[in-house]
């Protein structure tokens, strides 16, 4: 499931929601309990799986521990 990251409008608090598609549309602000909502943009993680070779990670260079000179 994905998380999304809203903004609510009535009292303007920012939190993070781990929820399906379908529950994305019952959202509820945790603070005041507002359905009028804002959603984020924000950046996704790419998780590769299987070893190998970490590009498209966060990957410094060399310096993590699974890294293979990337």
């Amino acid at each position: 499931m994905p998380t999304y990251d809203f903004t609510c409008k009535s009292c303007n608090h920012q939190f993070s929601l781990f929820t399906s598609i379908s529950g994305k549309k019952e959202a509820k602000c945790p603070k005041c309990g507002s359905q009028e909502l804002t959603q984020r943009m924000t950046g996704f993680l790419y998780a590769k799986s299987g070893g190998g070779n970490n590009s498209g990670s966060s990957c410094s260079g060399g310096s993590c521990s699974g890294c293979s000179g990337c």
